[in-house]
């Protein structure tokens, strides 16, 4: 049986599983007037974030803008069936906003509606087929939707099963670097191994925020590839996506780093802002450890 990639990459139930980033250049959530509810969601102060907004709308304010950042707070605070139906009324007055659809797409992937996932995703294609995150979010639907199928076999030995379902129930538990029991969730606690790593992880985040786009690519490994893509592809396509936001802000809250040898794997739950997106996952890394120090070699949103 297929465990869940797609959720996880909403909410976040622990590294909750998917690929799937939430409020992907939405034009209202970044005006001026919104500051101050943005800066509160960013710091998981939800509830005053939809106080907030709240307080606003029965002031007489009616802006889409409010509308799209009272889901993203319902989105994050777990009330999805309410945040449905924010979107969809939204989508109604907004029919050409792919980022609304790919919303609504996010929503139901988290509930585990992959085919209406897959259509939401697919709508918001049809308006923008550049959409870039609309595309992973769709790869992802349809990654996870062949998994399920792979998760039929019943020997899932046969060497058959792709490499991109390695999350299934039966390949996760025989590649994990470690059980759940060998991690160490306090940083205070981690000994020098553990330090190590999660050392070159923040040193990762922190190239990545500051937009030190060289630096960044170092933090992976030689042959580090995703999506099916090259490295030199993988490479030019981050590149590209490092440059887009004017600035950058990312949180690693709730570590958890186990080290078996040469190989470590790291999850925690990664809440990231920029000037043109937000949104709040739990992540994995699997990292090994060469001349160069830790290197990143596989990286997914569980």
């Amino acid at each position: 049986m297929v465990t869940k990639r797609i959720s996880g990459k909403i909410v976040r139930n622990w590294f909750v599983v998917g690929c799937l980033a939430l409020f992907a250049s939405a034009p209202f959530a970044t005006e001026d007037s919104n500051q101050e509810i943005n800066a509160l969601i960013s710091q998981g102060k939800y509830g005053e974030a939809l106080a907030a907004i709240d307080a606003r709308q029965a002031a007489g304010e009616s802006q889409p803008s409010l509308e799209l950042l009272k889901g993203a707070v319902l989105v994050r605070s777990g009330e999805l069936d309410q945040a449905m139906e924010v979107f969809q009324a939204l989508a109604k007055d907004h029919q050409n906003d792919a980022a609304i659809f790919n919303n609504i797409g996010v929503i139901h992937a988290e509930k585990g509606e992959m085919d209406k996932a897959r259509g939401a995703f697919e709508t918001a294609l049809a308006i923008s087929p550049e959409y870039e995150q609309a595309l992973y979010n769709l790869g992802d639907v349809y990654a996870e939707l062949a998994c399920r199928t792979y998760g039929k076999i019943q020997n899932p030995n046969s060497g058959i099963i792709p490499g991109f379902c390695e999350s299934s129930a039966v390949t996760q538990t025989a590649n994990m670097a470690a059980s759940r029991a060998d991690y160490t969730a306090d940083p205070k606690a981690m000994d020098g191994a553990q330090q190590a790593v999660f050392d070159a992880v923040q040193g990762w985040k922190e190239r990545w925020a500051s937009q030190d786009i060289d630096a960044y690519l170092d933090s992976y490994a030689a042959n580090y590839a995703q999506q099916g893509l090259t490295r030199e592809a993988w490479a030019n396509k981050r590149k590209q996506a490092l440059k887009r936001p004017q600035w950058i802000r990312i949180e690693l809250d709730n570590p958890e780093v186990a080290v078996t040898g040469n190989q470590a794997t790291v999850r925690f739950v990664q809440k990231y802002t920029a000037s043109n997106y937000q949104d709040v996952v739990v992540k994995q890394l699997t990292l090994n450890q060469d001349e160069g120090g830790w290197k990143i070699v596989r990286e997914r949103v569980l």
